[in-house]
């Protein structure tokens, strides 16, 4: 996942100490890892906006223990944009966080195993599903009908 803003390195530091992502340097970049992703921050000279409401609405992050973290979260000053909920129908419990840049931000437990689910991974990013869009969007993916799932690649695991 790449983001850019003139702030690259706080950018890093903040997914760092929020998410236990292990930070690194890169010749044209900053970087940190997490299970399943790593997260590039290349220096823009441009300030970006919120991803909330764009054609990328979102990304999402799957946790070990969500109502902890959530917690912790709040421990730290983050302030919860969508409270610790449970979904019973879905068996699953999420929340929302916005990064201090206006990327929001999904976390979920439970949320692999959901139709369509591709299995365990670090990071999810929002779109339609599948089954709701129109022909024209599956012909601009190069698909004429709805991808199938795939394996979890045997490296990822979950946040903690």
């Amino acid at each position: 996942m790449h983001f850019f803003h003139p702030q690259n390195t706080e950018m890093r530091d903040w997914y760092a100490r929020t998410f236990g992502a292990n930070p690194r340097e890169t010749p044209n970049f900053a970087a940190a890892d997490l299970p399943g992703v790593a997260l590039n921050f290349t220096k823009s000279p441009d300030p970006v906006v919120g991803t909330q409401g764009r054609a990328l609405d979102h990304i999402g992050f799957e946790v070990k223990n969500l109502e902890e973290f959530t917690k912790k979260l709040e421990a730290m000053g983050i302030k919860l944009e969508r409270p610790y909920t449970k979904v019973p129908a879905l068996n699953i419990a999420i929340a929302f966080i916005r990064d201090p840049w206006g990327t929001y931000i999904e976390l979920t437990k439970g949320s692999t195993g959901l139709a369509g689910d591709p299995g365990p991974s670090a990071t999810r990013f929002s779109r339609p599903p599948c089954n709701s869009r129109p022909s024209w969007a599956l012909r601009l993916m190069r698909a004429d009908k709805c991808p199938q799932p795939q394996p979890a690649h045997p490296s990822t695991s979950w946040l903690s």
